[in-house]
């Protein structure tokens, strides 16, 4: 039978805070970086059948706006001011599967 294994006070606390703080950071990331990771991807698409007063337009799609508690109105205006500078000539707007309707 092996022997039960002993563990101090402070050796327990120093772990348990390590992943704690591990845990934290983890949490963070999300709220404090990924918030305010915009991507930009220039895709050129030819579609048969396509009348051609749509030749050269520029569609501009974008998702994942999380708005509420970590993302308020001046980070709606800086994501606003990022579709404009494109001079989008449509716009889509993807809420995402499972979004609640509001």
């Amino acid at each position: 039978m092996s022997e039960p294994i002993v563990v101090s006070r402070r050796t327990f606390l120093k772990k348990s805070l390590a992943l704690f703080g591990a845990g934290m950071l983890v949490g963070a990331y999300p709220v404090f970086a990924e918030r305010f990771w915009y991507q930009i991807n220039e895709v050129n698409l030819t579609l048969r059948n396509l009348p051609i007063s749509f030749n050269g337009w520029k569609i501009v799609q974008f998702s994942d706006v999380h708005y509420g508690f970590h993302f308020g109105i001046k980070e709606l205006g800086r994501l606003v001011k990022i579709i404009n500078e494109l001079e989008p000539d449509i716009l889509f707007f993807y809420r995402g599967l499972g979004a609640e309707r509001v």
